[in-house]
């Protein structure tokens, strides 16, 4: 892994002029430092900052923040500097800001297009990098008994970072987590002892069941179209519990509407995480107008999806770069 000092460097080749930009740098202990960075000493990993109160301090680098100090190099990089941007994206993915070191790594293909085969070899770096982190952040959240989380983590690692060996884990542990955590937002329905509303549900509590089933399988399946077919296949399947669940309220207006409304909204964030999975899935092979496609699809669910809007940006950003991304 290359060194955290080596984008801290930066500051030295840049001119007096940009090393006077403006910035708050932040400490490890909260501390907030309004002013500029002045130089920095590899040897002592010493940053030099002058405070906007007059006040020269020489930081070491284990007392900074180093996401604040990502923040002051990012200002005082000039993008059309390739070499720069990229030793900034370096320093950006080894503090684990993945997307913002894919962004950057764009910038510097843009900047010099001849960096392009070091900048995959980083990309490599990143995607394996991205996957350890993952699937740190999953069994963190199982061993805390968040199933739901841990779930989270693992989808993300098996669409977005397919070909790392995690995934291959990732497949095997969703098993675990799966079924308990799709289980518990049905339970209000899976519970209730009225007669008519299982016997009139049946149909919707079967084709919710065959998405949920569809979801894991497209999880699970080699990488190529498999996953795109399973992930269609559950989509239909949501929607056709969607109709069944319509059905079933128009022959029982208002008694139900509560316990149907909660029931439509699971089903629904399930479908929007479909078209997730498959946004995700087009996007990591920058085919953008597929992706977009299908969260435009969630959007037309929930309009106000936060993920689908947050996923819509990502993929606009990542099309006008023209290179592949990790979030």
């Amino acid at each position: 892994m290359l060194s955290l000092l080596r984008p801290l460097a930066i500051l030295a080749m840049l001119s007096v002029g940009s090393l006077a930009n403006a910035g708050t740098i932040r400490l490890t202990d909260g501390t907030r430092i309004p002013g500029h960075a002045t130089g920095y000493d590899e040897a002592t990993e010493v940053l030099s900052w002058m405070g906007d109160d007059g006040q020269a301090r020489e930081l070491h680098l284990d007392k900074l923040d180093k996401r604040s100090t990502y923040s002051v190099l990012k200002s005082q990089v000039p993008r059309d500097k390739g070499e720069g941007q990229l030793q900034l994206a370096n320093f950006t993915r080894d503090i684990e800001l993945f997307a913002h070191a894919v962004r950057h790594y764009g910038y510097a293909e843009k900047a010099d297009p001849s960096l392009k085969p070091e900048i995959d070899k980083q990309m490599a770096i990143l995607r394996s990098m991205a996957a350890k982190w993952g699937m740190e952040r999953a069994r963190e959240a199982a061993d805390k008994g968040d199933l739901k989380t841990a779930e989270k983590w693992l989808e993300k690692i098996i669409v977005k970072l397919p070909d790392e060996p995690e995934a291959a884990e990732a497949k095997r542990l969703i098993d675990n987590y799966y079924a308990k955590v799709k289980a518990e937002k049905t339970k209000e329905i899976d519970a209730h002892q009225d007669e008519v509303l299982v016997k009139g549900l049946a149909k919707a509590k079967k084709a919710y069941d065959s998405m949920l089933a569809k979801n894991k399988k497209g999880l699970q399946s080699k990488s190529g179209s498999a996953p795109v077919r399973e992930w269609e296949a559950a989509a239909k399947h949501g929607k056709k519990a969607l109709t069944e669940i319509d059905k079933f309220e128009k022959k029982h207006p208002e008694k139900y509407t509560e316990l149907l409304g909660g029931y439509r909204k699971t089903v629904n964030q399930q479908i929007i995480e479909i078209y997730m999975h498959l946004a995700n899935h087009y996007s990591t092979r920058s085919s953008y107008n597929k992706a977009l496609d299908q969260v435009n699809q969630a959007l037309a669910i929930d309009p106000k999806s936060t993920e689908a809007l947050s996923m819509r940006n990502r993929i606009q950003d990542a099309s006008s770069r023209g290179l592949g991304w990790w979030n």
